[in-house]
């Protein structure tokens, strides 16, 4: 068995990035160049690189000739066969093409690639902010450009001629040009063809536009995705329609619907109300999946499913934060030449605007949308990615705090994003992280935002802790379909109590008991008629908790009575290792009524069986009392890890009791709150 690794020696190439091509046309438009460029699609490229071609481009890239010859070894020689009717046919001779599904083939087509390129293009590019651009690449998607419709068509004659020799062709039908010219300050479109092997090929005008990888780009193009969202938002129904469970309707939703618009998103500016019925569709479409009324509030839609969400994104939002991160990441890319356009783009933007150079810093606050001076002067330039930034910047200051910076001595941008507890600066090397980053904050404002309300936010802070209390999101593992419905609603406070219904003139006082309100937290916690219940969901806790224990770190004993102690004091389990280290463990279930809560009910528990803990110290043994917390709705206490941890359950079992004890809180609650509804036992 062979470990092929090719060491494949650093051109100084130029990287293709889909903001080029709208670059170029924008500096031309701001300086009043010309400019002809040229898409161009070669056919079945993949199959129809000869091999000796390939093993040539190896050569002549500096592979090495061991490397070379295993390759060789792969390729030469290689024949298929194909089964049909009459059977097997002959060995068919393989010549040409790079085997599909290879994690080699995009490598070795690549460097065949390269050497077209190089060896076609001799006529002068275009100049984009001081750096010249001849051919943009992107696997066999080029994009030719100059600042003639001479010296273009010079080197679209010389590739198609090249690559005739290596046994590639173009496709005329899916190739188009764009070409203009200045004369003073007035532009005119050129509305001579170019010819792709012989072949006229389309030219763009007005208001036309080429899809070159994945976005349109044009002269006068205006961004029209409103079509696009159109059908992204009727397959979203379609989806919530189906018979699909409700944790697989967000699911279908979040990775084979929305997921075609991320791409989309990142690489090309989208006007806000392309999405506008999306994003409202999202909200209805979320609370419907989730059984939420239309008054709730819709911050839950928005959370991941790790904080109790359903994961469907505010898109609004979102662009904005794309658009951030796709500034950032040119700015900071590894490759020279992108970084260097980049830099040289914003600081056009920027001397527009304030009608000097600028510096760096300068820069900087113009992303960050400073508004005082020189920056408050109405430029009138045209829309570029960095006045989509300055824009997508002022609109999330309102949710979320961060900051532009230039570091002189360093030499780049810096993000300085002010997140609770700690701020966080992203540098160059980590602009990948960008956009994660601020989708956490905007998801950390989106908690604060649903917390800060009386009726519904009291449960959000304690329920998003931690990813166990919202398992059942991702799968439903556990969960039954009445419980699905139930618990979303529940931490909401929007189930019908007599408490907790808006508008209502029905006397909220408690149908069973006659206590003065009729609250979630009473009928969970507090009503008396459902004490069997109550004991019987702490029992289900404690069980999976005892039956965790292995026998080999000590025995269990439960609601153990010690004497010289008051009988009142039974802890609902004591373990004593095999060390003689004792552990008390106390059992709660408490409402989760704002972050403090957990805290409150953990402390009341240690502070009540410390007296136990105490006596068996002046008894000269190693002892300690701690709790098991869990919500009444589901939710996990993360401090209850540091106790199992101590008690010896396996961490591997501890990620799945942790599901199992959640699961079982909801459903034993779902039944109280039914039961109390409708006087029919559940259990």
């Amino acid at each position: 068995m062979y470990c092929l690794v090719i060491i494949v020696p650093k051109y100084e190439i130029e990287l293709c990035t889909v903001g080029h091509p709208s670059q170029a046309i924008t500096g031309a438009k701001r300086h009043h160049l010309d400019l002809s460029m040229a898409w161009l699609d070669l056919e079945n490229a993949f199959g129809s690189v000869p091999h000796r071609f390939i093993l040539e481009a190896l050569g002549h890239a500096g592979v090495p000739s061991s490397t070379v010859a295993i390759i060789s070894a792969i390729y030469t020689g290689s024949t298929s066969t194909i089964r049909t009717s009459a059977g097997w046919t002959g060995p068919i001779p393989m010549r040409a093409g790079v085997r599909q599904g290879c994690p080699l083939s995009a490598i070795l087509f690549n460097l065949s690639l390269e050497q077209i390129l190089r060896t076609g293009i001799s006529a002068p590019g275009f100049r984009l902010y001081g750096q010249e651009v001849k051919c943009l690449a992107y696997a066999d998607d080029l994009l030719l450009l100059g600042q003639s419709p001479v010296d273009l068509q010079d080197n679209i004659n010389s590739i198609c001629g090249v690559a005739a020799l290596a046994g590639l062709r173009f496709k005329p039908s899916k190739c188009a040009s764009l070409s203009f010219n200045y004369t003073g300050n007035k532009r005119s479109i050129d509305d001579a063809s170019f010819l792709v092997a012989g072949t006229r090929i389309r030219n763009i005008k007005g208001q036309e536009a080429y899809k070159y990888l994945g976005v349109r780009v044009g002269l006068s193009y205006k961004q029209d995705n409103t079509e696009f969202f159109q059908g992204i938002t009727r397959d979203v129904k379609l989806v919530a329609a189906s018979p699909l469970a409700p944790w697989q309707k967000l699911t279908a939703i979040r990775a084979h619907v929305l997921s075609r618009a991320e791409f989309l998103c990142r690489n090309s500016h989208i006007q806000k109300r392309d999405v506008a019925d999306l994003d409202k569709t999202l909200i209805s479409t979320g609370k419907r999946i989730l059984n939420l009324p239309t008054r709730a509030n819709v911050n839950l839609v928005h959370l991941s499913t790790n904080k109790g969400g359903a994961a469907l994104p505010h898109f609004r939002a979102l662009l904005d934060v794309h658009a951030i991160s796709h500034a950032f990441r040119l700015l900071a890319c590894d490759d020279q030449l992108t970084s260097d356009v980049a830099f040289a783009g914003l600081r056009g933007v920027v001397r527009k605007k304030i009608l000097h150079d600028p510096t760096p810093s300068e820069c900087a606050e113009f992303l960050n949308g400073n508004k005082a001076g020189d920056f408050a002067r109405e430029s009138g330039d045209l829309s570029t990615l960095w006045s989509w930034a300055r824009q997508a910047a002022d609109r999330l200051f309102k949710f979320i705090k961060f900051s532009w910076t230039f570091i002189e001595e360093l030499g780049c941008f810096n993000l300085n994003i002010y997140r609770s507890p700690t701020p966080v600066c992203v540098v160059p090397s980590t602009a990948g992280l960008v956009a994660r980053l601020l989708r956490d904050d905007l998801e950390s404002f989106y908690i604060k935002q649903l917390s800060s309300l009386v009726d519904q936010g009291k449960t959000v802070e304690v329920f998003s802790q931690h990813p166990a209390s919202n398992h059942f999101l991702q799968a439903g593992d556990f969960t039954r379909f009445c419980d699905w419905n139930f618990i979303h609603r529940a931490r909401l406070g929007c189930l019908q109590l007599n408490a907790t219904m808006r508008f209502s003139k029905r006397n909220p006082k408690c149908r069973k008991c006659g206590y003065v309100r009729e609250t979630i937290p009473h009928v969970l916690n507090h009503c008396k008629p459902h004490s069997d219940a109550w004991k019987r969901r702490h029992d289900a806790i404690q069980n999976r908790v005892a039956r965790a224990i292995s026998s080999s770190v000590g025995s269990v004993s439960i609601n153990k009575k010690f004497t010289g102690i008051a009988q009142t004091l039974i802890p609902d389990m004591v373990l004593t290792k095999k060390s003689g280290e004792v552990f008390v463990i106390d059992f709660t279930v408490a409402f989760e009524d704002r972050l403090s809560s957990f805290a409150k009910a953990r402390q009341g528990k240690i502070d009540k069986y410390l007296p136990i803990v105490e006596h068996l110290r002046r008894e000269g043994k190693v002892a300690h009392v701690d709790a098991i917390v869990v919500g009444s709705l589901g939710s996990w206490d993360p401090s209850n890890d540091a106790a199992l941890a101590q008690m010896g359950v396996s961490k591997k079992y501890v990620k799945l009791m942790r599901k199992l004890i959640c699961s079982d809180t909801i459903r034993w609650s779902r039944d109280i709150y039914i039961q109390h509804l409708t006087d029919k036992k559940q259990y």
